[in-house]
């Protein structure tokens, strides 16, 4: 007999009416050896979270890193099942009513768990014993708490697309923060750093938000009307980039000289030149020859050089140009004695 006859046999056996009826029987059997397991009793150990309260302004308990207190209890399996979830078992401890030790510059408030048997007693449902709980001191450590005003950072990659550019610089709100934390952790920032952005081909205003990345159990806060310091919810960065179309401007902005020789005045041939900048239109009405210097530098000029010819350079430019060109980029000029 081959493997294709003893398939199709199979085949055909799970499709008869008697291998349904065999599973529907299998799987009625398994459901009441299940809860006939349920009903019998069991012994299990589970933990208890600890939620630190009263601890001081001055302290900041790091929760996550608490061990839990371990209960070993008993009961029905099908009582254990319907266990209250892990986030009922918990334990409310007032650190300011325990005994506090110093060890090693830090300070460790001492939590003896059998002091919570009948709080934890209380918790467990009606048909759940409590058995024992762990006899191990915990210690929590209390640690000493500092707040730094720090700038946010966010990485930002952006491009425009053709004939558009930044109108103003990009604005980062907040651009500071008040971090509250640990020392160890606090003393090491120098800022507050979000999610790198990354913009492409931008053609108009935009903002856009992005989370600030920082070290956990960090808190944010800010001060309220009254002065008081509060707790921030929102962990974003919101970044504004203020976009408009560029065109070209031409100016003609006069040659200034320096160190012209003692007794002598300067002229130089032409007298102006042509400068060509791109700039937001907004800016446009706004930017003059004022906004731009353009110098020839007589320092190693001396009286009598057949040298006839200065090179000229741009000395001053407003931050809101753009590209920026001129000619010529070099003059003739004379010198005449003063009368």
């Amino acid at each position: 007999m081959n493997a294709k006859h003893i398939a199709q046999q199979l085949i055909k056996v799970m499709k008869s009416s008697d291998f349904r009826t065999f599973l529907i029987f299998f799987a009625i059997s398994c459901m009441i050896w299940f809860f006939e397991r349920l009903r019998q009793n069991y012994t299990t150990e589970v933990g208890y979270t600890i939620n630190c309260t009263n601890y001081g302004e001055q302290y900041i308990v790091n929760k996550s890193k608490l061990p839990k207190i371990m209960v070993t209890v008993s009961g029905d399996g099908s009582d254990l099942v319907l266990m209250p979830t892990k986030h009922r078992r918990e334990v409310t401890v007032d650190v300011s009513h325990l005994k506090h030790l110093r060890v090693n510059n830090l300070t460790l408030a001492v939590l003896m768990p059998q002091d919570y048997r009948q709080v934890i007693k209380e918790s467990l449902p009606e048909h759940i014993m409590l058995e024992g709980i762990e006899a191990d001191t915990i210690f929590i450590p209390l640690l000493k708490k500092t707040i730094k005003k720090l700038p946010v950072r966010v990485p930002i990659t952006a491009s425009l697309q053709s004939q558009y550019t930044f109108s103003s610089p990009i604005l980062i709100a907040p651009d500071t923060l008040l971090v509250e934390g640990t020392n160890d952790v606090v003393d090491t920032m120098t800022a507050v750093y979000a999610k790198p952005l990354v913009l492409e081909s931008i053609d108009d205003t935009l903002t856009t938000t992005t989370a600030l990345e920082l070290p956990q159990n960090l808190l944010l806060k800010r001060r309220n009307e009254d002065g008081n310091l509060v707790t921030m919810e929102n962990r974003d960065a919101t970044v504004t980039f203020f976009v408009e179309p560029y065109t070209e401007k031409t100016i003609e902005v006069p040659v200034t000289a320096l160190n012209v020789p003692e007794g002598y005045t300067f002229k130089s041939f032409p007298s102006k030149v042509v400068l060509k900048t791109t700039l937001g239109l907004s800016k446009y009405d706004r930017i003059t020859q004022k906004d731009f210097d353009i110098i020839a530098d007589l320092s190693n000029i001396r009286v009598g050089d057949k040298q006839q010819r200065l090179k000229l350079r741009l000395a001053t430019t407003p931050s809101a140009a753009g590209s920026v060109s001129y000619s010529p980029l070099f003059v003739d000029y004379m010198l005449q004695k003063v009368k």
